[in-house]
């Protein structure tokens, strides 16, 4: 048998395309949850809560527009975009991990944590929907 047509870059493109779409919904559910499970003062933590997708699309700029409104100034760099299908949840206040996972005698709040916990089964759901379309099993 011959092959007469090979269709596989497409095939891998439209996958690639849908991958993605799945992984950037995920991670902008996240930071929603995770604005939502953050502990709030001033919103300082909540506002500096953002994500960054590989075209660059990133919350960054809002972070810094929110969190300059309250006087905060002490936010780390924006990340560099991510390859495709991949995505970064970050969280720009400098004691964001202090909160996340306590010090000095805090407990932790896992505002983060449990809002990853909450969206990776329906981005496995998604996922595996994606691959049973296209012939997976």
């Amino acid at each position: 048998m011959a092959l007469k047509y090979n269709n596989f870059p497409e095939f891998a493109r439209t996958l690639e395309t849908k991958i993605d779409a799945v992984v950037r919904k995920a991670a902008f559910d996240i930071e929603t949850q995770a604005k939502q499970n953050a502990p709030i003062l001033t919103g300082n933590l909540r506002a500096s809560i953002y994500t960054v997708t590989y075209d660059g699309n990133s919350g960054y700029g809002a972070s810094i527009a929110a969190t300059s409104k309250i006087g905060a100034t002490a936010l780390f760099p924006a990340l560099q975009p991510p390859p495709r299908g991949q995505a970064i949840v970050a969280v720009g206040a400098a004691y964001g991990i202090y909160v996340e996972m306590g010090s000095n005698g805090r407990s932790p709040v896992y505002y983060l944590t449990n809002a990853a916990v909450k969206v990776k089964p329906l981005m496995f759901v998604a996922l595996e929907s994606i691959f049973k379309r296209a012939g997976g099993s």
